[in-house]
């Protein structure tokens, strides 16, 4: 690793973790869809929860409040991946991490995934379900269905959105909701997947999808490009 990249991992991942915290802290945050999780966790069975890219900041705050357990996500080997891991691995977000990808290195991240539920149950997988760095955006790949499958666990779609703030011009239209920003998440309805894993994985899209819809509604976001239900 580079001097300049040394630098950029030691010195931006505290900055940013204290900006999301500052940030947070302010946020008016309205949840709905509370009852879905907490009646999934209640019953003891894993969770698997699927998220959109561009709306990771909002939820990597969310989730890690106490109320939602301690979470485990699968992160990329890029260096992408690594500045998540070490902004989302400090105090006081603690999330946990596996390392792999929907393309490289992608098994590997599965295996590590199915290990971890199967060890440490109690603790939730979280999943960017809308591609890597290219997306398409809202459109899920199979390896959320199959991890919920081969460990016989929930799959809970969860979304967020959050007015006035940034949104980038990216792929992902990356959210930033300013300080005292109106910032709604919505939990989907728990799923057990049974059947065809396409049919599941068409349902979890449409599902994520519309409380995605649901959140951008709720903060009045204007966004130009906006997921579609």
């Amino acid at each position: 690793m580079s001097l300049g990249k040394t630098l950029l991992m030691t010195v931006v991942p505290p900055i940013a973790r204290f900006v999301l915290v500052v940030l947070g802290l302010t946020w008016r945050i309205e949840v709905r869809g509370y009852g879905y999780f907490a009646a999934a966790k209640k019953t003891g069975r894993p969770i698997v929860g699927g998220g959109m890219h561009g709306r990771l900041f909002i939820l990597t705050w969310v989730l890690s409040r106490p109320q939602y357990g301690r979470w485990r996500i699968l992160r990329s080997p890029s260096s992408d991946g690594e500045f998540i891991d070490r902004v989302g691995g400090g105090p006081p977000l603690r999330f946990l991490t596996a390392v792999g990808s929907s393309g490289r290195d992608g098994a590997r991240g599965f295996i590590q995934l199915v290990r971890s539920i199967r060890s440490e149950p109690e603790i939730g997988v979280g999943f960017l379900v809308d591609g890597g760095k290219r997306g398409p955006r809202g459109r899920v790949k199979p390896g959320v269905v199959q991890l919920a499958k081969k460990c016989n666990a929930w799959l809970i779609p969860a979304s967020a959105s959050g007015a006035p703030g940034l949104v980038a011009r990216s792929w992902d239209r990356f959210q930033v909701p300013g300080p005292f920003a109106k910032v709604a998440v919505t939990f989907g309805r728990p799923r057990l997947v049974c059947g065809d894993d396409e049919a599941v994985r068409q349902r979890f899209e449409d599902d994520l999808a519309a409380i995605t819809t649901a959140c951008d509604r709720r903060v009045k976001l204007r966004d130009k490009t906006p997921v579609r239900a």
